[in-house]
């Protein structure tokens, strides 16, 4: 919502507010992060019509609901997901989603406290099938997703 001060115009947006270190207090329901997210990849992926299928995964995130209970991130053309624990910031679990230009494929790897768990590629349009597998196989991702 603008702002009017002295001078000009400043435009506060959740996505320009939206670092979060560790431990971080979050609100109860992440959709408005998720939602600021999506706005924000679009505009860095504008020209790259292949990162497509990331936003695509955001929005069935956002359309399911579970982004009341993950907590989004980008690092550069990188979707990361995480489980907050006790109501904070917590990337002690970790989901990286990013397309691979080069083989044109995506690859999702889920990172834990100190070592790697978990890693698959797919095509861009399996993408959203592949992460409700994601789901299914990992149970606390499955609790943290479905706490709506």
């Amino acid at each position: 919502m603008p702002e009017r001060t002295g001078v000009g115009l400043r435009v506060f947006s959740l996505a320009t507010e939206m670092h979060l270190s560790e431990g971080d207090p979050i609100p109860t329901d992440l959709t408005n992060l998720w939602v600021a997210t999506i706005e924000r990849f679009q505009q860095i992926t504008s020209g790259l019509p292949q990162h497509r299928c990331v936003r695509w995964l955001m929005e069935h995130i956002v359309e399911k609901k579970y982004s009341q209970g993950l907590l989004p991130g980008t690092s550069m053309y990188t979707l990361l997901i995480s489980i907050p624990e006790n109501n904070k910031v917590s990337y002690a679990s970790t989901l990286r989603v990013s397309y691979e230009e080069l083989d044109q494929l995506v690859t999702m790897r889920l990172e834990g406290a100190s070592r790697f768990e978990w890693e698959t590629t797919c095509q861009p349009s399996e993408l959203v099938d592949t992460f409700e597998h994601f789901l299914m196989l990992h149970s606390d991702w499955r609790i943290a997703a479905s706490s709506n």
